[in-house]
């Protein structure tokens, strides 16, 4: 295998390349709350109809994110093993791996939506336009997918700003397109549909060409199929799973405070929220550190990929610490002018208050996940994932119900986020230093070619 020099990845590297992936992750983010609030504006079914799409939205999203983080782990991987050559060749296997997954998907989901219909107790007058709906939504999602994996490819190889070019471009034209057909030509919920379509092909347009500028071939010189098989396998599907997961665990919560009042549920949804907002950015710190780890690995070089994690973990540790200092004196004002109903804006003031002190540790925590996600250890993150939720659910929710407050709830939280932030570091250092085999080596100092450089699969290491 071939090794190339990695540069040591000193602060000033790290931040610099972090930079444009934190900036993508609050920019879709931001996107999604700008696309929510503007069919709240345009009034009538938009927003309850998007509102009934949210089950299978995260689905889809969930398949989009699991495949565009294995691609990414695959390109850093072959990026830092000078096999640039086999990028566009990867691209194109996980392309139909994509394509078959929507297939199935959006024949499950087309056939699954009269029942789904029935569960959320649609309208009859409604059930034909979510029908409809869902149908156009899946092939909307599919093309934004492919756009998305040239993303993965120029983050993979060390492109993160042409990465965050391509976000910014999706999100400036999908909020155009709902804002201006949505609200201005009273399109109502169908401008999402086309307004997403439209951003999605641009992305994909564009992804192209500047696949072509980051000066990666235009030709697929080779087709490392099983490769990105293995990665879809061993990071692609934990992290679709764990996405997933937070959506199962958001409805149980919901399911706690819900007997306190609608006030509580809508203080814990609004204080939820923010929290996102403020942990979010993490996962870029870890994605963009992970990339690093991951290319410092193929070239052979473990102490730079060592070096990666740590100096990585002390920038998100500092950047968060500024962060707790902020909410801890700004969160609570910032919380009561959310809403105007007073007993909403009490319970998101006092979920700031016993929570915001954690939410650095929720953030390191979240860091140390997506890096275990994207070095080949899904499986475990999956795991911290379902021990943290679980101990938090088992143990808040029946306090709660006990002391008749949400307070227990959210100091269980808090207590958990401090444990978790231990554990999961704790892990993360035990598998980065641990002894290395021969049968113990992780995928990233594996070559998974066969000899004839085409795709038969690579066994994924732990």
């Amino acid at each position: 295998m071939t090794q190339t020099a990695v540069p040591p990845p000193t602060v000033r590297r790290i931040a610099g390349f972090a930079a444009p992936v934190v900036l993508s992750e609050a920019v879709a983010l931001g996107a999604q709350f700008a696309v929510v609030a503007m069919l709240g504006a345009a009034g009538g079914h938009a927003l309850y109809l998007r509102a009934l799409y949210t089950p299978v939205g995260f689905l889809l999203l969930a398949l989009n994110i699991g495949l565009s983080v294995a691609l990414q782990v695959v390109a850093a991987r072959a990026a830092g093993a000078g096999r640039r050559a086999e990028l566009p060749g990867h691209l194109a296997a996980a392309a139909r791996i994509g394509a078959c997954c929507y297939l199935v998907c959006g024949v499950v989901v087309l056939a699954g939506a009269g029942p789904l219909g029935a569960l959320l107790d649609v309208p009859a007058a409604d059930r034909t336009p979510f029908l409809g709906f869902l149908a156009v939504m899946v092939v909307v999602n599919a093309v934004g997918g492919l756009g998305e994996l040239c993303a993965a490819v120029l983050r993979g190889s060390g492109a993160t700003g042409r990465g965050l070019l391509l976000t910014l471009t999706s999100a400036g034209l999908l909020l155009a397109g709902v804002g201006g057909l949505g609200l201005g030509a009273d399109w109502g919920l169908a401008a999402l549909p086309v307004a997403a379509l439209g951003a999605g092909v641009v992305e994909v347009l564009l992804g192209a060409v500047l696949l072509r500028r980051a000066g990666l071939p235009a030709r697929r010189t080779t087709e490392a199929a099983g490769e990105v098989r293995a990665a879809v396998v061993s990071v692609g599907v934990p992290v679709g799973a764990s996405f997933l997961l937070l959506c199962v665990v958001n409805l149980v919560m919901l399911r706690v405070v819900a007997p306190f009042g609608p006030g509580a549920v809508a203080g814990f949804t609004l204080g939820s929220t923010l929290q996102s907002a403020v942990i979010v950015p993490a996962v870029g710190f870890g994605s963009a550190v992970a990339i690093l780890v991951n290319q410092a690995g193929a070239a052979g070089d473990r102490t730079a990929a060592r070096r990666a994690v740590r100096t990585g973990g002390l920038l998100t540790a500092g950047c968060y610490l500024a962060v707790t200092a902020v909410l801890w004196t700004a969160g609570a004002p910032l919380a009561a002018r959310l809403s105007a109903d007073p007993d909403t804006a009490g319970q998101a003031v006092r979920f700031l208050q016993l929570t915001g002190p954690s939410f650095g540790c929720t953030a390191l925590a979240l860091t140390a996940l997506t890096l275990l996600e994207q070095t080949g250890h899904g499986v475990v993150a999956f795991t911290l994932n379902v021990g943290y939720f679980g101990a938090v659910i088992a143990v808040g929710g029946p306090l709660s119900a006990a002391r008749h407050s949400t307070d227990a709830l959210y100091l269980t939280m808090t207590a958990g986020a401090c444990l978790g932030v231990a554990v999961c570091w704790t892990v993360l250092w035990w598998l980065l230093y641990r002894p290395l085999g021969a049968a113990r080596r992780p995928v990233e100092q594996q070559d998974v070619r066969p000899p004839t450089g085409r795709g038969a699969p690579g066994a994924p290491g732990r």
